[in-house]
């Protein structure tokens, strides 16, 4: 389903890349994530932070290492456009202070193996590609739920982004990720740019649609053993950490639509628990339950080669839908309650995001 990036030989020298980091209140990711960037085999880069109104220590680290590196740059917002977002107008500045052939966008609290960028770099010029994203491997401790979760979050993901026709030129399937998603600068100068995408909560996604529409070639790939990171230390976490996404996402801004999806979800969900109930025979119950589940047990099984889950939670994805729907719901829920969401210490109208929302997944 996802192929593996290819851990190529050291490459020394090439075009050069502009890795651009935005960093909101990231103090405690940034001391590692900066060293392991410095540390790349791949030498031809500038290294851009941006510290996007932090009120921690984020400017002062950051500061730091533009005393000690001359590859390192950076930037320092304090004031927030009208109708931006706050991390997309962070790329944008980015971009605009940007001199590389390439663009890294990726998240301050990734962890860049040495030869990362290297492989990136070699696999995006051997096979001419304008966009690569990679999915990092999630490290972080995983109870049974989070498990559950993570795994049925995959597998709807992958089926909504229709991920293996994303490289087929004449099929309008796109995608794009936080943590890796390099561009080439030529590309990305034949696009809108991020004044396309300046509300667009599910940016990282934004970014490959708007390239897919102008034409360009993405590829994705599976990022283990070349990039990582700690997702959400736990369930709750991870369900309040997709609030403001779940609902942009699946919903579209329709609360309709919304619900429909998520009774889709839940009915993949229940159904072979349902079936095994009301069925006579237990052992034909039995039966009928493992059968139901076999299918989204293979697809958990697949998927599995890319989170490095348990291999028997693949046939648990039921209940791992179940925990989803919950998700969405409260997704759904909080946008409508709240008429908004409240995103790096600003408030957004869903009415506003509505408006300018490109992503449809």
């Amino acid at each position: 389903m996802l192929s593996q990036l290819p851990q190529y030989e050291n490459e020394q020298s090439g075009p050069k890349i502009s890795i651009i980091v935005t960093a909101c209140n990231e103090e405690k990711y940034l001391e590692e994530t900066i060293p392991r960037l410095l540390a790349q085999t791949y030498r031809s880069f500038e290294l851009i932070l941006i510290n996007d109104r932090s009120t921690d220590r984020t400017g002062e680290i950051i500061e730091s290492y533009v005393s000690k590196d001359p590859r390192v740059r950076s930037i320092h917002i304090d004031y927030l456009p009208d109708n931006w977002l706050g991390k997309v107008n962070a790329l944008q500045k980015g971009v605009e202070l940007a001199s590389g052939d390439y663009y890294l966008f990726t998240d301050a609290d990734i962890e860049f193996h040495a030869t990362a960028i290297s492989s990136a770099i070699k696999y995006v010029e051997s096979h001419h590609v304008d966009h690569l994203a990679v999915f990092p491997f999630n490290r972080g401790r995983k109870t049974f739920s989070m498990g559950l979760f993570s795994m049925a979050f995959a597998i709807l993901y992958f089926n909504a982004t229709k991920i293996q026709k994303v490289s087929d030129p004449s099929d309008k399937s796109h995608i794009g990720t936080g943590a890796f998603n390099l561009v080439k600068k030529s590309s990305f100068n034949k696009t809108p740019g991020f004044q396309w995408l300046r509300l667009e909560i599910i940016d990282d996604s934004g970014l490959g649609l708007m390239l897919k529409k102008a034409g360009f070639q993405t590829h994705v790939l599976n990022g283990f053993g070349a990039i990582e990171m700690n997702w959400y230390p736990n369930l709750w976490a991870m369900i309040r950490g997709l609030e403001k996404n779940l609902f942009p996402a699946l919903g579209h801004y329709s609360y309709g639509k919304s619900l429909i999806r998520g009774l889709i979800i839940l009915g993949t969900g229940i159904s072979p628990l349902a079936a095994s109930v009301y069925t006579s025979s237990w052992a034909l119950g039995t039966a009928t339950l493992l059968f139901q589940s076999l299918i989204p047990g293979i697809s958990g099984l697949i998927v599995r080669k890319h989170t490095k889950q348990n291999a028997y939670i693949g046939f648990l994805i039921p209940l791992g839908y179940l925990l989803f729907v919950f998700a969405l719901a409260q997704s759904t829920f909080l946008h409508w309650y709240r008429k908004g969401i409240n995103w790096r210490g600003t408030w957004y109208s869903t009415k506003n995001l509505q408006r300018e929302s490109r992503v449809r997944l």
